[in-house]
């Protein structure tokens, strides 16, 4: 009991300590006025300030907001997807009324990035464009751990797209069409919609008078300047021949369609028995539409009454429709019934109850009940055997047989390892959302196995393992099979690793994710020539280390960025052109796209 209770508060800590509920992430526009809450230090000081400049540019320009927000991880959360759009609507990013928010989430944890967009913006950024940004711009600056420089370039394509946002709403229901496209046409055999002959301006519409770099309208705004009130004129009605003669065609079809659809239901219904003989059906076979023929002859057979049928059953089949598992129908065929020698007519019986009752060896019938007795309990490795006593209504016949029960079968969300050996998960959620709770089975014999004690677990682990697991990238869980290796020795058990953060890296001596990456800004960068910042990665457990410099890239352009908003390098606030100290009130139905890397 005590060890179960150390397991539970052990895993339930470690969970404790990497979820990340909605309310514990800072809100940048509460905080610092500013766009940017970098909670897993992925972003150095130059890139939130020019995220900052950026974004601030654009909702001065037309109202957009853009929320930059990075996790260790989702957890609790269904998953990231769930958990971005949550914290969308949370912080309810994005002006009310407009819904032109977007939110820019990168979950270290889970190596994934989410854009959620707001509901005004689904038509000028679909989830098809969103997930070309990711694969395009972020992705692959992620894979190769230049943050950085994945999100700025990432923020940027969003902002290009922004940039078509018309504060009037219309950007954000009709998008610019892409360069290339073809002009919108009139549909063809469509006439032109012109007014009444009391109108002396006709408001005919052109074929071809919209293309992606004109200002005016769509082809749909142009009819709405229509007025209600003006008679349009409409295609020439059909004269009374052509009405008849569309009648006619399609009566004809639907004449057609019922005739076919009785042939199918006369054919599909029909069933060939022979004149004379015995056949015999299961009862979920019957549709009760069932009609009998004759094989021989085709005709319709009749079928017999109950009391005919009662003088010709045998004594087995008499007592087989008492118990009630099976009913008799008799069928004759009377073209065929004068050339026929034996019966005279075809036996039909409907199996109702095949599992209460079983056949007799004397009646040959389904005449018998049957009683089960447990011989032998079945193991999760080795089958049962049970005594089944048949016995007879009609002859009073009895008899035993044996039959095999299967073996326990594994539920359905166990957790099969091998006895002995060692794995690792790398889903952090896998472990925290559902292995924590999933029994775990033996993949030799099939049995449960138990959880060993974390102090044994510590002595079998090496230095660079503890270092992981002190460290909180790593959690070391041990299992040990008590049907197969059931003396107590401490080495014959399995050891699983849990992979819960990918903040630190591989050790290329240790083999363990022993190893914390920093960044050093070194040489800021500007508006007319890129930065550079130092990297270095030192191992907790062992000497190594590697440093290495990464280009920063040069600040963004924006001419109506100085007169919008300002940001002190020598203070940690920004202040921004808007007045407002939180988001604008917008809301997301979770549209957008995700990525992992």
């Amino acid at each position: 009991m005590a060890l179960g209770t150390l397991s539970f508060v052990v895993i339930n800590f470690t969970s404790f300590c990497l979820a990340v509920p909605i309310q514990s992430v800072p809100n940048p526009r509460r905080t610092d006025g500013g766009w940017v809450t970098d909670m897993a230090n992925m972003l150095d000081a130059g890139t939130k300030a020019e995220l900052n400049r950026q974004i601030s540019a654009l909702e001065a320009k037309n109202s957009s907001e853009i929320a930059v927000v990075t996790v260790p991880d989702t957890a609790p959360a269904a998953s990231p997807k769930a958990f971005a759009t949550e914290l969308f609507n949370t912080w309810r990013i994005g002006k009310k009324g407009k819904d032109n928010g977007v939110l820019f989430l990168v979950s270290r944890g889970d190596r994934r990035t989410e854009i959620i967009t707001g509901r005004g913006l689904t038509v000028l950024l679909p989830d098809s464009q969103i997930r070309t940004i990711l694969h395009q711009e972020v992705t692959p600056r992620f894979k190769q751990r230049q943050f950085n420089a994945g999100v700025l370039a990432g923020t940027r394509a969003l902002i290009t797209q922004l940039s078509q946002y018309s504060p009037s709403g219309s950007s954000s229901r009709v998008p610019r069409p892409l360069p290339g496209a073809s002009p919108a046409r009139k549909p063809l055999g469509v006439p032109p919609i012109t007014t009444s002959k009391h109108d002396s301006q006709s408001h005919s519409v052109p074929p071809d008078t919209f293309s992606p770099n004109s200002s005016s309208a769509p082809i749909q705004d142009s009819l709405s300047e229509i007025s209600p009130a003006q008679p349009t004129a409409i295609a020439p009605s059909l004269n009374p021949v052509e009405h008849l003669i569309l009648a006619i065609i399609a009566g004809l079809g639907a004449g057609s369609a019922s005739v076919g659809g009785l042939l199918l239901y006369w054919r599909s219904n029909r069933v060939l028995l022979d004149p004379e003989g015995e056949s015999r059906i299961k009862r979920s076979d019957v549709t009760g539409w069932e009609r009998f023929h004759c094989a021989t002859c085709k005709q319709r057979m009749q079928e017999l009454t109950a009391g005919e049928l009662s003088l010709l059953l045998n004594q087995p089949q008499q007592t087989a429709q008492q118990l009630g598992s099976v009913v008799y129908s008799g069928w004759r065929c009377v073209p065929c019934s004068t050339s026929l020698y034996g019966r005279g007519f075809h036996l039909r019986g409907t199996v109702l109850n095949s599992q209460e009752y079983s056949v007799c060896l004397v009646c040959n019938e389904l005449t018998a009940t049957h009683q089960s007795k447990m011989v032998k309990q079945p193991t999760w490795n080795q089958p049962g055997k049970r005594l089944v006593t048949h016995k007879c209504y009609c002859c009073s016949n009895q008899w035993d047989t044996k039959e095999s029960v299967p073996c326990l079968p594994l539920p359905q969300d166990a957790v099969t390892i091998s006895p002995l050996g060692y794995s690792r998960v790398t889903n952090a959620r896998l472990f925290q959302q559902s292995e924590s709770k999933r029994p775990t089975h033996c993949s030799r014999c099939h049995y449960p196995m138990n959880q060993v004690s974390s102090d044994q677990i510590q002595s079998l682990l090496e230095a660079p393992k503890q270092v992981a697991q002190r460290l909180g990238s790593v959690l070391f869980l041990g299992w040990q099979c008590p049907t197969c290796y059931p003396t107590a020795d401490p080495s014959d058990i399995h050891i699983r690793a849990y992979i819960l953060s990918s903040i630190y890296q591989q050790c290329p001596n240790c083999q363990e994710l022993t190893v914390e990456q920093t960044s050093r800004v070194v040489k800021q960068a500007t508006h007319y020539a890129e930065g550079e910042q130092k990297i270095t990665r030192h191992c907790h457990c062992c000497s190594f280390v590697d440093e290495y410099w990464e280009k920063i890239p040069r600040l963004y352009e924006s001419s109506s960025y100085e007169s919008s908003s300002t940001y002190e390098s020598s203070s940690s606030s920004w202040s921004s052109g808007s007045s407002s100290s939180d988001f604008g009130g917008g809301s997301s139905d979770g549209s957008g796209g995700g990525d992992s890397w």
